[in-house]
């Protein structure tokens, strides 16, 4: 039950964290946002936040990069066409953007989530983190209070 609590903790408060910075970018790039936004932000956040708990700790950035984007821009399809195209709400409108797809998606917006999912790697894990934590602590220094996490020590000390 702890341990339920927990898991639903951590990915309620990766869920509230991303849909909340990304509602601000969406303030601050456009002047407004709507709640499926945060929504959305939030989902995503939570389904990048699994990235390392499906891969390996030691998958590489760009490829961690690739699947965010990938996933965003899925997210960010099926939203749109649900919100934009079946309920007609105009939320969003890429149809005069390079390389659209129904005015839903382009290439330039899922580009800069590539290069957003490689510079925010921080939160996800850091999120994760205590979930994942075996509780050892580092043999190789006493400085190091942090716990081992699959391995590797998150001083950079090896396992």
């Amino acid at each position: 039950m702890k341990k339920a609590l927990s898991l639903c903790l951590k990915y309620l408060s990766l869920f509230t964290v991303m849909g909340s910075i990304y509602y601000l970018i969406e303030i601050i790039w456009r002047g407004y946002s709507h709640v499926s936004m945060f929504i959305l932000a939030g989902v995503c956040g939570i389904c990048i936040g699994l990235i390392n708990e499906i891969l390996s700790m030691d998958t590489p950035i760009w490829l961690q990069a690739i699947i965010g984007s990938c996933i965003v821009t899925t997210g960010e399809f099926i939203s749109g066409c649900i919100l934009n195209l079946w309920l007609g709400l105009g939320i969003w409108d890429y149809s005069n953007m390079p390389f659209n797809l129904l005015g839903q998606i382009c290439l330039p917006f899922s580009l800069l989530w590539v290069s957003g999912r490689g510079r925010c790697r921080g939160p996800q894990e850091s999120a994760a983190w205590p979930a994942r934590s075996s509780g050892r602590r580092c043999p190789a220094s006493r400085r190091c209070p942090r716990p081992c996490s699959r391995g590797r020590w998150r001083c950079g000390c090896p396992g």
